[in-house]
């Protein structure tokens, strides 16, 4: 079908004509997040659906929700939904995350966000791009609010961004009720460095941030093995 649709073992994405591309690093973070026990989840930004059609492939009792600024890229969230094999789990709103916040008293025991990044770098003249790329539409500040806002008290959220916005991002923490439980910090490759951060927070303090280390690929190649095995049950290349 082309390089408009891309074909997982179980679902497939529609990215036509929309920024928030099928990424490396997003298909990373998706076999990441952590779903036991987790039934009530939250996309913050879910782009075209991906990360929400991972974590719906894993959790066979979970209802999942994606909000969407950008109108192009939730409908075609609304249509990747609708041709998934999970469907009536499956649902998007297209609104900024500020006013679903404000509007919507549930909050949701997982709370994952891919949000737009480089926030002091140049803009492009395309906004949909603009949206997707920057945080403009959404910023740190905004994020973190929101979170603070939409967690359960026993809840988990995963944030994906550069290793730079990850650490301005976690600045605004210090003002919320949320703490860092988790740090995974992900290499293309073993030698290079840090290339994106996963940062797991919680309403309850640890007493020890875990750090973990993963690498995507082991040459040029190749993928790591870890990378192989987390991402074995989506990818259709990898038997």
């Amino acid at each position: 079908m082309g390089n408009n649709w891309f074909h997982f073992k179980q679902f497939t994405v529609l990215q036509d004509n929309t920024s928030f591309r099928v990424t490396t690093e997003a298909c990373l973070f998706g076999a990441l997040i952590e779903t036991e026990n987790h039934h009530n989840i939250l996309d913050i930004g879910t782009g075209t659906g991906l990360l929400t059609l991972m974590l719906a492939q894993k959790t066979p009792d979970a209802q999942l929700y994606g909000v969407e600024i950008d109108p192009n890229s939730a409908n075609l969230a609304s249509i990747n939904f609708e041709n998934s094999p999970w469907k009536e789990r499956l649902v998007v709103v297209n609104q900024d995350i500020a006013t679903y916040s404000q509007e919507h008293l549930e909050q949701y025991d997982l709370v994952i966000s891919n949000p737009p990044f480089y926030a002091n770098s140049l803009k492009s003249n395309k906004e949909d791009r603009n949206r997707a790329m920057h945080n403009a539409s959404l910023s740190h500040e905004q994020l973190s609010n929101s979170i603070d806002q939409l967690l359960t008290e026993n809840g988990k959220a995963w944030v994906l961004l550069p290793p730079q916005e990850a650490i301005n991002f976690k600045g605004w923490l210090n003002s919320k009720n949320l703490f860092v439980l988790q740090t995974l910090k992900i290499f293309n490759f073993k030698d290079k460095p840090i290339f994106r951060e996963i940062v797991v927070l919680s309403k309850k303090q640890p007493l020890e941030v875990l750090i973990k280390e993963i690498i995507i690929y082991k040459n040029q190649k190749e993928y790591s093995e870890e990378f192989i095995q987390l991402l074995r049950p989506y990818y259709a290349s990898l038997a």
